[in-house]
C-alpha cells in the first residue's frame, strides 16, 4: 500500500489526508500540537503523530518508504518548511508544498512609513503593515484602546513585555490547553483569553470588536481560507485600525487540486467514485463579501455549484475554476 507523510496546520491538510485516504493511500500526519489532533478526523489509513520535529527527525521520518512528503504548514511556519525541506535533501522523495493563495489587498492607497511596514487606507479605518511581531508591538504602544489580538499564542511573550500594552489586550487562541497556558503564562487572564476555532466570518468579527470596545485589531497576513479578508472586512466595517504582521510573497507551491492530482498519479490511484458526496448548503446573505472562510472554502473546493444567478454571480470570485455551475 502506498503511504504519505503529510505536514499538517491547515485546513487543506486535513482535507487532503481525508481524501488520500478514500483512494486507499495511507497518511501518517505529523501536527504540532495536540489541538491539531482533536480537529483531524478519526479515519482509516490516517495515522496522526503529534509533536515539533527538528530536521533531523524529519528525515528519520522521511525514510520510511513514502511515495511523497506533503508540506502543508502555515504559511508563516517558514522554519518548519525549511526543515522539511533539509531533511529531503539526501532522500529520493518527492517534496509537495500544498500553497495556500495569500489575500492580498488591492483595493487601497499605500504610504511609505520607512522600513517594511505600509499604511494603507481602507474606508472608514485603515490598515497598516509591519514586517514582524516585534515592530507592530512597538506601533501598538503609543496608541490607546483595546486590542484583539488574532495572531495566536506563540508570540504572545512579544506583546506583553509591556505592562500596559498586555492589560489592553483580548486574545483570540484555539481553545487547547496549552494554548491556554500560553496566555495565563505571558499574563493574559480572564475575559482576556477568547478561545474559539475559526476561521471566523466578518459578523463573528464585528460582533467581537463592539463587544469588547476594540480600537485595533492584529492579524497575520494568512492567506485565503483563513479568515483573514473577513477581519480587514469588520474592521473596514467598524472604522477602526487593522495592523496586518508580515504581508508576504506568493506562497510558492500547487494548490490543493494540483497537490491532490499529483500524489495520485505517484500513487497509482484514484479517489473511488462510490464515496459519499459532500453537500454544503451556503447562505450567502447579502452579498458574496459576507461568506465565511468556511464557506469560501467549499466554494473553491466544489465540482459542482448550484444556485439563483445572482448568488452565483456574487459568489464567483470564490468558486473553483474546475467547477461546473448550474444556475436556476
Amino acid at each position: 500500500m502506498a503511504k504519505v507523510l503529510i505536514y499538517s496546520g491547515t485546513t487543506e491538510g486535513r482535507m487532503l489526508a481525508q481524501q488520500l485516504a478514500q483512494a486507499g493511500i495511507e497518511c501518517d500526519v505529523h501536527v504540532a500540537t495536540e489541538y491539531g489532533q482533536i480537529v483531524m478526523p478519526q479515519l482509516d489509513r490516517v495515522n496522526v503523530h503529534v509533536g515539533r520535529l527538528d530536521a533531523n527527525e524529519m528525515y528519520e521520518a522521511a525514510r520510511n518508504g513514502y511515495a511523497a512528503v506533503v508540506d502543508a504548514t502555515h504559511p508563516f511556519a517558514t522554519e518548519v518548511s525549511a526543515n522539511i525541506r533539509k531533511s529531503l535533501e539526501t532522500l529520493d522523495v518527492p517534496y509537495i508544498r500544498l500553497a495556500r493563495k495569500m489575500n492580498i489587498v488591492t483595493d487601497t492607497t499605500q504610504e511609505n512609513e520607512g522600513g517594511n511596514t505600509g499604511n494603507r487606507n481602507s474606508g472608514n479605518g485603515h490598515v497598516r503593515y509591519f514586517a514582524d511581531y516585534e515592530s507592530c508591538a512597538a506601533a501598538l504602544e503609543s496608541t490607546d484602546g483595546n486590542i484583539l489580538l488574532t495572531t495566536g499564542s506563540k508570540e504572545l511573550g512579544i506583546f506583553c513585555n509591556d505592562g500596559k500594552l498586555c492589560e489592553r489586550l483580548y486574545v483570540r487562541v484555539l481553545p487547547g490547553q496549552d494554548n491556554i497556558a500560553l496566555c495565563e503564562a505571558a499574563g493574559i487572564r480572564g475575559k482576556q483569553i477568547i478561545a474559539m476555532q475559526g476561521p471566523f466570518s466578518t459578523e463573528m468579527n464585528t460582533a467581537l470588536i463592539n463587544q469588547f470596545s476594540i480600537k485595533y485589531i492584529v492579524t497575520k497576513a494568512s492567506g485565503e481560507h483563513s479568515g483573514f479578508a473577513e477581519k480587514l472586512e469588520a474592521a473596514r466595517n467598524c472604522g477602526i485600525e487593522a495592523f496586518v504582521i508580515g504581508m508576504q510573497a506568493e506562497d510558492k507551491g500547487l494548490s490543493y487540486d494540483e497537490v491532490l492530482k499529483r500524489i495520485l498519479r505517484i500513487c497509482n490511484a484514484k479517489i473511488k467514485s462510490d464515496e459519499t458526496v459532500r453537500i454544503s448548503l451556503i447562505g450567502i446573505g447579502v452579498s458574496g463579501r459576507t461568506l465565511t472562510g468556511e464557506a469560501q472554502e467549499a466554494l473553491n473546493n466544489a465540482g459542482l455549484v448550484f444556485g439563483a444567478g445572482r448568488m452565483l454571480d456574487s459568489a464567483s470570485a470564490y468558486i473553483g475554476r474546475g467547477a461546473a455551475c448550474y444556475p436556476y
